[in-house]
C-alpha cells in the first residue's frame, strides 16, 4: 500500500497538480484524498480507478497543427530540411516544439 501512495504522491508531483485536482477528477472529497495519504486503506475500487487516471494522464496527447506556407516557404522549409538530413515532418516537429 505504502508503494501506492508513493506513486500516486510522485504523479501529482510530475504533474504539477495538488490533491485538490485529485479529488475533483476522483468526484469525492480532499478530505477522502487527505485519508489516502494518512495510513487509511485506500478502497480497491479507487485504487483501481486511480490507477486508470494514472495510465491516463501519462500518455501523450495527440495534437494537431495547421499551418500554412506560401510555395517559396515551403520549399525553404524542404531545403533545410534535407540540409539536416531531416524527414519534412521532422522538420515541421522542431519548428514547432523549440523554444
Amino acid at each position: 500500500m505504502t508503494d501506492f501512495r508513493d506513486q500516486l504522491k510522485s504523479f501529482l508531483r510530475e504533474k504539477g497538480e495538488d490533491r485538490d485536482w485529485l479529488a475533483a477528477r476522483m468526484g469525492v472529497s480532499k478530505k477522502t484524498v487527505d485519508n489516502w495519504f494518512s495510513k487509511k486503506p485506500i478502497p480497491e475500487k479507487k485504487q483501481k480507478l486511480l490507477r486508470e487516471l494514472m495510465e491516463k494522464e501519462q500518455q501523450p496527447k495527440q495534437v494537431e497543427i495547421s499551418m500554412d506556407f506560401t510555395p517559396e516557404q515551403l520549399e525553404m522549409i524542404r531545403q533545410a530540411a534535407a540540409l539536416r538530413g531531416e524527414t519534412l515532418r521532422s522538420r515541421f516537429i522542431k519548428m514547432v516544439t523549440t523554444k
